[in-house]
C-alpha cells in the first residue's frame, strides 16, 4: 500500500533531497498503532526512515523495495509488480496516466463536474480498475477496484501546501476494509545529499539479505 503515497511527491533536483517529518497511525479492529520518522525523496529514490517504535528503513527505486532493520542487521529485497514513478498527475495524458499505462492499464473514460475531474482506468487482463479524482489539478482520491468492482483500497489526499513551487498533500488517508492508515507529513525541506544521509539508504556487508520475487 505504501507506494500509493509516493506518486504524489514531486521531483527534487538530483543533488538534493526533499524531506518530511511524518506521523503514521494505523487503526483496525484490534486498536491503533503509531509510528514516526522521516521521508526522503529525490528524482530516483524514495526512503521512509522509521525512528519509532522500531528502527527501520524502507527504500524504493524502480520496481524494487528494500526493507532494512539496521539494529538487527537484516534486510529484505522485494520485487514489486508496479514500477514506481514519482511524478505529478494532471489528466489522461499526464504523468499519472503514463504510470498507469506502464503498469498495463487502459484509459476508459473521463468525467468532469465543475472543478472536479474523475478518470477511470482498467487493466485488460486482471479486469481491476483504478479511479482517481482531481480538483483544480490536485489529486484528491484514488480508488482501486477488483474484477468484481468491489473497492479494495481508497487513498485520499488533503491539506495541500505550496513548497518550492509545488503543491504537496500533507495528509494522506488509506482505507482498506476495516483498516485505516493516516499519514501526516510536516516540515517539508530540502537538504543536500550527503554521506550522513546516504547511510540510511545502504545495506552493510554484514547484513543478512532475503530476496523475494527476483530470479535467483
Amino acid at each position: 500500500m505504501l507506494f500509493l503515497i509516493f506518486i504524489l511527491l514531486l521531483n527534487a533536483i538530483s543533488d538534493s533531497l526533499l524531506v518530511f517529518d511524518f506521523n503514521h497511525t494505523l487503526r483496525d479492529v484490534h486498536g491503533a498503532d503509531t509510528s514516526m520518522g522521516y521521508i526522503y525523496r529525490s528524482d530516483s529514490i524514495f526512503v521512509i526512515r522509521v525512528t519509532k517504535p522500531v528502527s527501520q528503513s524502507i527504500y524504493f527505486s524502480g520496481d524494487t523495495m528494500m526493507v532494512v532493520y539496521p539494529d538487527e542487521k537484516r534486510a529484505f529485497k522485494i520485487k514489486s509488480g508496479f514500477t514506481l514513478q514519482f511524478q505529478t498527475p494532471a489528466g489522461p495524458s499526464s504523468k499519472l496516466g503514463t504510470t498507469l499505462k506502464k503498469a498495463g492499464f487502459m484509459f476508459v473514460k473521463r468525467e468532469r463536474t465543475q472543478d472536479t475531474v474523475k478518470e477511470v482506468w482498467m487493466h485488460p487482463k486482471t479486469k481491476s480498475m483504478v479511479i482517481y479524482e482531481l480538483s483544480r489539478d490536485m489529486l484528491r482520491a484514488v480508488t482501486f477496484l477488483n474484477e468484481k468492482r468491489d473497492s479494495v483500497l481508497t487513498v485520499k489526499y488533503d491539506s495541500y501546501v505550496s513548497f518550492d513551487g509545488k503543491q504537496i498533500p500533507l495528509i494522506l488517508t488509506i482505507k482498506s476494509g476495516a483498516t485505516e492508515e493516516v499519514y501526516r507529513l510536516s516540515n517539508p525541506r530540502k537538504i543536500v545529499f550527503a554521506d550522513s544521509i546516504k547511510r540510511y539508504f545502504e545495506i552493510g556487508k554484514d547484513f543478512k539479505v532475503e530476496i523475494k520475487g527476483f530470479d535467483k
